[in-house]
Formats: structure tokens, C-alpha cells, sequence
């Protein structure tokens, strides 16, 4: 709240009077003696064309607003009737209709019927009045921006939205309508279009500080406060507008002061597993049951910004079965994190301890080393680069085949629109672990894996969003005389959430899993539905 209190909009001014200044820093940058009497007058017949232009748009205006008036007046057609030597307007409505005679007192219809208040004229008057009506109608769409700026000034935004959006659909498109539409939208609640608008002008040079502008505005408007600082913070960068800098950085002081020390994040599923598969073993049980699971995190900002200091860590995750106790698992973490701005990339370091319980029994503990970045590539592309070591223990002798060094690096590419975020993942997972014995078997349990995943997240509007998320992992182990093991898995995640607002949401998975492998006893499939909450604090 104190956010949206305390932001002060460019939507506010109208887009005239915002690049006013722009165009006086031109003029005053032209060299001396050039052009400046002319200037003056090109200036002064400029607003005398545009005065004349807006007299005459005024009185086609209410020539416009006589004859719909006149049109709500006839709500049936009206014709010419003969009768004897006389014409009347056969009018079919409770308005008066009174015959007036021509000048030369002939007997032919005269040149004014009046209708109620009305006047309806004669064939010649009608031609005149409906080519001024039809020069009028060309006029529309400048009429209509016309009314928006009025209706927009006199804080009318709806009104504003509705003829801003009429001169658009009529072909207008300038710079100044698009801003005054984003504008109003902004005004209303509709952050989506405004978004939308405000990211097509963000491709025009001159308007790409404002665009930006309003672009944080609405991202504090939606709580995404990180994106609405990498707006802000671009605009300061530029420093090609003075007034645009000033708020960019007052905006960034109301961040910085109302930056959450505490954030939490949790949630909870119930769902069915059709083929449990034991995670120690990494085979199918052959049997369903449903389950309930739960993950809660908490971080705590130690010193400075989340975007650049030190951050601690904590989560617990679990996953029980209703009636299969021994695949039941539990996760706890706690770690400490350095985030850090290094020239144009966002980065963090951390370092986090986990033990893991499996079967409610002590199974494996571990440190890590994961570092994390990105990159923007444009204003809608961004790199990510993640490495993560881990140092494994074993907490259990018979999970001593798991202890070792685990590496992972990981190569994404994220697309975002107001529409559809896209992400591609490659990622590579080397093993340096022990030796898995079998009553018949016996080889290195330290697979290389390579994943290729695509996730595309659709937002179907302000309240849902859809999710699919599909993965290939090729597992390939170091061969023994016994053993010559490679997996192959394929995994598809069909998602739905429903954001109940913007902290709360209703999510819904179904989940495929085909695991084939040299193995048979490593071959299997399974899908997997649920249903829960997410809520961040």
C-alpha cells in the first residue's frame, strides 16, 4: 500500500505537454541567426490553422449532435407523402409536424418542416446538411481524440478509454493517441493493455524513457517490484530526460525503503500417483496410492538490497503417501545468499546445507555451491546462467554408493510478451559417486546427464494462467562387466493456475513421466495428477 500511495504518474500530463520541453531544447539548440523569425511565424499560422480547425470541428460537432438528437426524435422512417397537390413528412411518432408554404405561395412543399424543437429541411437543405454530416464523419477520429483529451482532463478516464479507443479503430494511430489510451487504461486498472501499449512505444526512440516510466508504474501496480526496478533503474541509466531521471529515482527510493526484509512462500498439493517409484532405487514400485505434499520457505534480508546484499535462507519440503510410508520424503535446507550487480549481469551466490529423509529415516545430507545470473539481451530477452556443486554424504550405509561430488550447469533463454513467457533449458549434470552392488550386478553409480526442457507459461488474462512443460533427460552410466546402463525420460507438465490476487493462487497439475531404459528393472511410467495452494507473504 505504501507503494501505490506514494507513486506519482507521467499519465498524469498529457503527451503534449510532456514533450513541450523536448521540443523547446531543440529550438534552443539551433545556432544562432537561423531560421528564428521564421520560425515564429511558421508557429504562429500553426496555431491560427489549428483555431480555425477547432471552430469548425465545434460547429460540425454540434450539427453532429442535432442530428442524433433528430434521429432519437424519428425513431420510425419518415417519408414523403402526396396529397392532392401538397407533400407532407409522415412522421410516426408523437412529435408535432407543421406544414409551412413557400415564399411564392404555391401549393409545393415549403422549405421547413418542424419536428418538435427540430427543423427538417428541405431536399435541397438535406443534401447541404448531410454533406457537412459526411465531411464531419471524416473528421470523427480527430473529434473523438479531441473528446478523449477533454474527457481525460475533466478525470472522465472510461470515457477517455472509450474515445481514444473509437479514434484508434478509425485509423489513428499517432504517438500521442497510443500514449493518452496507455494512459487511460493506466487510470482505470487496466494494466494489461495499458502494458501492452506502453511496450510498443518503449520501440519508438524518443518515447523509450517514458514508455519505461510507466511501464515500472504498472509493474508496482501488479507487486512485481524487481521488474519495476529494472525500469526505473534503465530510465536513470539513459539520463536523456531530466524530469523522467528525477521520478525514475524517486521511485527507486520508495522501493528501496519499502523493500521487504522477511518474504515467505508456501504451498500445498493433495494429488494421486498412479506408479510409485522409490527414489532410492530409482524403479517402479507397481503400485498407486495418493499423497500430500507441502513446501514452505522463508528469506531474511541481513544488510542492504535484495538486489545487493546478504540475504538467509531456510525450506522444508514433504512428501508423504497415504498408505506407502516408506517412499515418503523429507527435505530441509538452510543457506545463506550474496546477490550482487555486476556490470549489466544480476547475480548470487549461495551456499546451503540439506539432509533428506527418506522413509522417515535418515538418508543422505549435503553442501552446496550454487551461483546464479542473468543477462538482458533486449527489453524482452534475458540469458540465465546457473552452476551448482554439491558435496554428498551419506547419513545411512546402504546409500553409500550415493556419496561423491554432483555438478550441474544450466543454459536458459527466457522470452517474455504481455502474453507468454518462453524458456529453453540445456542443462548438464556430471556424477562423481560410488559403487551400486547387486546381488547380480555391480557398477559406478555416476551418471552424465544431458536435459533439454521447453516451458511456455500463457496468460489467458488477468486471473489465469497456463502452463506446459515438457523435458527429455539422457542418462548414460560408466559401464561394468555386469552393468551397461543408459536411461532415457521423457516428462510433460500440463498446469493451470488461478490467481485469486496477486499474492494467492489455485494451482492445478497433471504430470507424465516414460522412463525407458538398457535396464528393465529401470523402465517404467506413471502419471501423476494434483491440486493446491500457493501463497506468498
Amino acid at each position: 500500500m505504501l507503494l501505490n500511495n506514494c507513486v506519482t504518474s507521467l499519465c498524469d500530463t498529457e503527451f503534449s505537454e510532456i514533450t513541450k520541453g523536448v521540443d523547446d531544447l531543440t529550438i534552443d539548440n539551433t545556432s544562432e541567426g537561423v531560421f528564428p523569425t521564421y520560425f515564429r511565424i511558421s508557429e504562429n499560422c500553426f496555431k491560427l490553422f489549428q483555431w480555425i480547425k477547432f471552430l469548425i470541428n465545434r460547429v460540425l460537432l454540434l450539427a453532429r449532435k442535432v442530428y442524433m438528437d433528430l434521429l432519437e426524435c424519428l425513431p420510425a422512417p419518415y417519408m414523403s407523402k402526396s396529397h392532392g397537390n401538397r407533400r407532407y413528412a409522415v412522421i410516426k411518432n408523437e412529435c408535432s409536424v407543421k406544414k409551412m408554404p413557400s415564399q411564392d405561395g404555391s401549393e409545393d412543399f415549403g422549405e421547413t418542416v418542424f419536428v418538435g424543437r427540430y427543423v427538417i429541411m428541405s431536399k435541397f437543405s438535406l443534401i447541404v446538411f448531410f454533406s457537412l454530416l459526411s465531411f464531419n464523419l471524416l473528421a470523427s477520429p480527430d473529434s473523438d481524440y479531441e473528446l478523449g483529451v477533454k474527457a481525460y482532463k475533466a478525470g472522465d478516464n472510461e470515457a477517455a478509454a472509450r474515445y481514444f479507443e473509437s479514434a484508434m479503430n478509425q485509423g489513428m494511430n499517432a504517438l500521442s493517441l497510443q500514449f493518452n489510451l496507455a494512459s487511460s487504461y493506466y487510470k482505470v486498472g487496466r494494466y494489461e493493455e495499458a502494458k501492452k501499449l506502453f511496450e510498443q512505444l518503449y520501440k519508438t526512440e524518443a518515447m523509450r524513457d517514458l514508455a519505461e516510466y510507466n511501464l515500472g508504474l504498472i509493474a508496482l501496480k501488479q507487486n512485481e517490484w524487481p521488474l519495476a526496478r529494472d525500469y526505473f533503474t534503465s530510465v536513470v541509466n539513459s539520463g536523456r530526460d531530466k524530469k523522467l531521471t528525477s521520478l525514475s529515482e524517486q521511485q527507486l527510493a520508495i522501493l528501496n525503503k519499502a523493500e521487504k526484509r522477511v518474504k515467505v512462500t508456501a504451498f500445498a498439493n493433495i494429488g494421486y500417483d498412479d506408479n510409485v517409484v522409490s527414489v532410492s532405487s530409482e524403479s517402479a514400485l507397481n503400485e498407486s496410492d495418493s499423497y500430500f505434499d507441502a513446501y514452505a520457505a522463508v528469506d531474511y534480508l541481513i544488510s542492504g538490497k535484495r538486489g545487493d546484499g546478504w540475504i538467509a535462507d531456510a525450506s522444508v519440503y514433504m512428501l508423504h503417501y497415504d498408505d506407502i510410508d516408506s517412499s515418503n520424503l523429507d527435505l530441509y535446507e538452510l543457506g545463506v545468499k550474496r546477490t550482487l550487480k555486476l556490470s549489466d549481469w544480476t547475480t548470487s551466490l549461495q551456499l546451503k546445507y540439506s539432509t533428506i529423509l527418506y522413509g522417515d529415516e535418515d538418508y543422505t545430507s549435503s553442501m552446496m555451491l550454487d551461483a546464479k545470473g542473468y543477462k538482458k539481451l533486449s527489453r524482452v530477452d534475458r540469458l540465465y546462467l546457473r552452476y551448482r556443486y554439491e558435496d554428498i554424504s551419506s547419513d545411512d550405509a546402504i546409500y553409500d554408493y550415493l556419496e561423491g561430488s554432483r555438478h550441474r550447469a544450466k543454459l536458459e533463454y527466457r522470452n517474455t510478451s504481455s502474453k507468454n513467457i518462453r524458456q529453453l533449458y540445456y542443462e548438464l549434470e556430471i556424477n562423481d559417486r560410488g559403487d551400486l552392488v547387486g546381488s547380480s550386478y555391480s557398477y559406478e553409480y555416476s551418471p552424465t546427464r544431458h536435459t533439454l526442457r521447453g516451458k511456455l507459461t500463457h496468460f489467458l488474462n488477468e486471473d489465469w494462467h497456463l502452463r506446459g512443460d515438457l523435458s527429455y533427460r539422457f542418462s548414460d552410466f560408466p559401464s561394468s562387466s555386469t552393468m551397461d546402463r543408459e536411461d532415457e525420460r521423457w516428462k510433460l507438465v500440463l498446469a493451470a493456475d488461478y490467481l485469486i490476487d496477486t499474492s494467492f493462487k489455485l494451482s492445478s497439475k497433471l504430470q507424465f513421466i516414460d522412463n525407458s531404459s538398457t535396464e528393465d528393472r529401470y523402465e517404467y511410467d506413471k502419471s501423476m495428477v494434483s491440486v493446491g495452494l500457493v501463497k506468498t507473504f
